[in-house]
């Protein structure tokens, strides 16, 4: 078995340079077999920065807010 990934786009013909917003990466799972390599799984999807949110923003508020009912609720290992 063997993990690859990479990034790549795809130039439409109307353009001469790759917008950032198109830039994907793939993973793709191969597995040897007697008859050669072949594809397990492929995984594809844009690369996008990740941010932080802030301690005050609502994601952060709610991640608190969860994390609290599921300790309350007993769902905490």
């Amino acid at each position: 078995m063997a993990v690859a990934h990479g990034t790549a786009s795809v130039l439409m013909p109307w353009r001469s340079t790759l917008p950032r917003r198109r830039l994907s990466r793939q993973t793709i799972v191969v597995v040897r077999t007697e008859t050669g390599w072949k594809i397990g799984a492929i995984h594809n999807g844009r690369v996008r920065p990740v941010t932080v949110p802030e301690p005050g923003s609502f994601p952060s508020k709610m991640s608190r807010l969860m994390a609290r009912g599921a300790r309350r609720l007993g769902l905490t290992g």
